[in-house]
Formats: C-alpha cells, structure tokens, sequence
C-alpha cells in the first residue's frame, strides 16, 4: 500500500483539466498529503501525447499516491495521438494490459480497476494487486446495481483491506439528498462483503446557472453527512468534484459574466457583476476586468471573508480587488481560485482552526 486508506479524510474527484490542475499544485503542501484526488485521465489540453498528461498530474501533486481512472466522458474523437493511447487503456485484452502497463510505470498512481469487460477483471485484479499499492473500484449510478457482484469477484483475489469502493452519484442537485436511502444500502450490501474496505460517497451539486442565485448549500457534504450518520461504524470517506461539475457545460452560451465564487464549509458565495460588451476587445477586456475587481471588492467586504486563510485562492482575491498582475481576469483563473479555496476547507472540515489557518507556503506575486 502507498497511502493507507484508513488515513484519508477527504477524497476528490478532480478532471485533468488547467483550472483543477492549478488549483491542486497551489494548496499547501500539508494538505496535499491529507487529501487523496482521484484524477480523470484524459488528454492534457491541446496536447497530442498522453505522457503530457502524465506530467501536469506530476507537476501538480509531485510524488504523492493518487487514485487514477480513464474520463469516460471525454469525446475521444479526432486523430491525435493521445486519442488512440487512451483507447489502448480501455482495450480489455490480456486483462486491460495498457491500463496495467501505464499504472505499472507511474509508481505513484493507484488504479481504479476497469470494469466495462467482467471477462477480463480476474486477470487485471491479479496484476495490479501485485503491485501492492491497494486498489479501487469506482461505481456511477449507470453500473452501481452490479457493484456487489464485481466486489465478490475482485474480493475473492486481493486483501479487502487494500480496496477503496467509490460511490460516484455525478452531477446532481438539492434532489441529491433523497438518494442518500440509495447510497446508504449500495455501501452496506458492499461492507458486507468487504467490510475491512473503505468507502468514498461522491458527487458535485455545483450549479450551472448564477443569474438567480447569490449562493448555494454545498449539497453532496449535507448527502454525505446523511449516509455517515447512518453507516457511522463503516470506513467512510467524503468525496466530491472539488466545486467544479461533475459533467462539464458545452459551450454556446458565450463568455460567462465576470464572477467570484467564495466556498465555505457547507456553502458556496457567489458575486456576479455584469458589463456590456460593445464588440471593442480592449474596452470590452477593460470593462470585464474592472467586474472582477468590483465582484472581488464585494466578496472582501462582507462578514463571512476570512483574510486569515493564507492560501493561494485567498490571495488572488485580494490581488484582484487592486487589480494587480496576475490577479483573476478569465474564468478559467476565477475556477481555479474556487476550487483552490474548496479543497482546503473541505480538507479542514470538521477539524480545528488552526488546520485551516496551517498555510506554510510562501506566496510567489
């Protein structure tokens, strides 16, 4: 085992994506060894290789256990060469022999075992549990009525010790709660078979829309406060997207209005200010940053601001607020401060002040 599962309190979902990946690489180095990111492979922006993807997750967390699984979701459509090495990983022969050679050569990944061919799973238990670096199986709601009969499989060829079984409910909404019955007897029919095991409930809440809204309940903590207060004596981790969706939006709804999110414990603040764009790129760039300034000024000025968290997200804000270089002017910035400030009050849930006031980085303007 390269992280003892029984250690984590905090685990993740994060997409490779440049917002997710820049926030990760930003948190204080405590927290990264806390928390426990599964990372959704796929291609690494524009690149054509997969070993750039490699690399940013590297980048990101350097040389810490992470849990690894291919993005599903990702269109692998087009001729690059990244495509056709990740639709090697997903080729079930010989066991899925890509997707064991890739974790095999990445010392720090933990794999999430394939499970699309059942036929081959024997092969691939066999193989990556030789690695001793533990293993886990990851259940949507699309394959969860199953996830007894691959957990009998899988347990009868590994230690359930080494097993983290993740229940991932995907994007979802305040209806999210009344599917906390659901969760709650998928994990225990699984305890019962491995009861030794640990197990992460998992989804994103995060909205789609800000027009209406000025804040939002972070839903999937009040879900996973619900399956824990009912399965209390099991191994259950809190899981989540890091405050982003769990199913990406696609584009046709144009340049979102300037917003700066704040997350809290439970809750997530949202100020939104709008400008009206004249079709001018320097005046309309102009007018966009002055929003992010205003929506920062705003956020700053309210009660529930805490100047004392010294983390990277807290201090792109206040750098915006002045305008300063390099403060937040795109929405791809404005996530990666979100997601940022998320993973380190999540990681901080429930425990002291003083975990959340523990920032030992220094702050490179």
């Amino acid at each position: 085992m390269i992280r003892a599962f029984k250690q984590v309190g905090y685990c993740p979902t994060l997409a490779l994506r440049p917002s997710e990946m820049r926030a990760l690489e930003e948190l204080p180095e405590h927290v990264k060894d806390d928390l426990l990111p599964l990372i959704l492979l796929q291609p690494w922006t524009s690149s054509q290789t997969l070993d750039k993807a490699t690399d940013r997750i590297a980048q990101a967390y350097e040389n810490r256990p992470v849990l690894i699984d291919i993005n599903d979701r990702y269109p692998l459509t087009g001729d690059r060469e990244v495509f056709a090495e990740i639709r090697a990983l997903q080729n079930s022969v010989n066991g899925y022999e890509h997707w064991c050679n890739y974790i095999e050569n990445n010392q720090y990944m933990i794999p999430i075992l394939q499970i699309r061919d059942l036929a081959q799973l024997r092969v691939q238990v066999t193989r990556l549990s030789s690695l001793d670096r533990g293993l886990a199986l990851r259940f949507t709601e699309e394959n969860m009525v199953g996830a007894t009969d691959i957990l009998n499989m899988v347990a009868e060829l590994t230690a359930v010790d080494t097993l983290l079984v993740i229940f991932d409910f995907e994007q979802a909404s305040r209806e999210l709660l009344a599917r906390a019955s659901v969760a709650i007897s998928y994990v225990n029919a699984c305890a019962e078979i491995a009861p030794s095991a640990h197990f992460v409930v998992s989804a994103s809440s995060f909205p789609d829309s800000f027009t209406a809204i000025t804040e939002q309940d972070i839903y999937e903590r009040e879900f996973f406060s619900l399956v824990s207060g009912e399965l209390g004596d099991l191994n259950l981790i809190y899981g989540d997207r890091g405050s982003a969706r769990a199913i990406p939006l696609r584009g046709g709804g144009g340049t979102p209005a300037p917003r700066v999110d704040y997350p809290l414990e439970r809750t997530w603040k949202f100020f939104r200010k709008e400008y009206e764009a004249t079709g001018d790129y320097d005046y309309d760039k102009a007018m966009r940053n002055i929003a992010y300034k205003k929506a920062a000024q705003a956020l700053t000025a309210t009660a529930f601001w805490d100047p004392e968290v010294r983390i990277w997200g807290t201090q792109m804000i206040e750098k915006t607020t002045e305008q300063k270089p390099g403060c937040i002017d795109s929405p791809a910035k404005a996530t990666a401060v979100r997601i940022n400030l998320h993973l380190h009050r999540q990681n901080s849930y429930g425990r002291e002040r003083g975990v959340l006031l523990d920032t030992d980085d220094d702050f490179i303007d």
